[in-house]
């Protein structure tokens, strides 16, 4: 079916663990959730996408989750959201190959993550390479961090401190520690693993590192 539509928009794939017994009301709710005009698509009774119009402002992942959480209350099935890329070119081609690509990774995501209620593809894409990856590229990484691994208070502050984009008064705010605390946990990490994970580059590794650990 070809749509008439504009830039922006973005796509919002869902997933159903149970298909809605009413789906017009399902229809509705959904669509009645977002601000923006929007479309919604099923591909079955359980898949289907929502095109989001005019997706300049969007609703956040905090927003979305929220939406999801609800859905899921009022029609007693669980659901998972992949939120896609504002397009700004809607030649058909161009359309289709990013919807191809956004399906690729949500269903990565359903079976990598399978308890997370929305997806993006800053999420995914680290993901999915590494699930591509060779195990001797994973052993490397997960060997990153050896050093400190039995320590999980260590590793956890880690993970929050690259969470919250290397700030580390936010940080110390979600694990409940004072600011210096944490100054001194970030120093024991880098000293006992020789990488300095206040810089960009060292802040990758060790993320790419936690990240292999997670999903061997």
């Amino acid at each position: 079916m070809d749509l008439n539509i504009k830039a922006p928009i973005r796509y919002i794939h869902f997933y159903l663990k149970e298909a809605p017994s009413d789906l017009l009301d399902f229809r509705e709710a959904m669509t009645g959730l977002f601000s923006e005009e929007t479309i919604l698509l099923f591909e079955n009774e359980k898949e289907g996408l929502l095109i989001q119009l005019n997706a300049i402002d969007g609703e956040s992942v905090h927003d979305l989750e929220q939406m999801a959480a609800a859905l899921t209350a009022d029609f007693f099935t669980g659901m998972a959201l992949f939120v896609g890329q504002t397009i700004q070119q809607t030649e058909k081609r161009s359309l289709t190959r990013i919807y191809n690509s956004e399906k690729k990774w949500f269903s990565s995501g359903l079976n990598l993550f399978p308890s997370q209620l929305v997806f993006t593809h800053q999420d995914l894409i680290p993901a999915i390479l590494f699930n591509e990856a060779s195990t001797d590229t994973i052993q490397y990484l997960i060997k990153l961090i050896e050093p400190v691994q039995e320590d999980v208070e260590l590793v956890k502050s880690i993970r929050i401190y690259l969470e919250c984009n290397l700030n580390i008064t936010l940080a110390a705010k979600q694990l409940y520690v004072h600011r210096n605390s944490l100054q001194y946990r970030v120093d024991k990490f880098i000293e006992k693993t020789g990488i300095d994970v206040k810089s960009f580059k060292g802040a990758v590794m060790v993320y790419l590192s936690l990240l292999a650990q997670e999903l061997r």
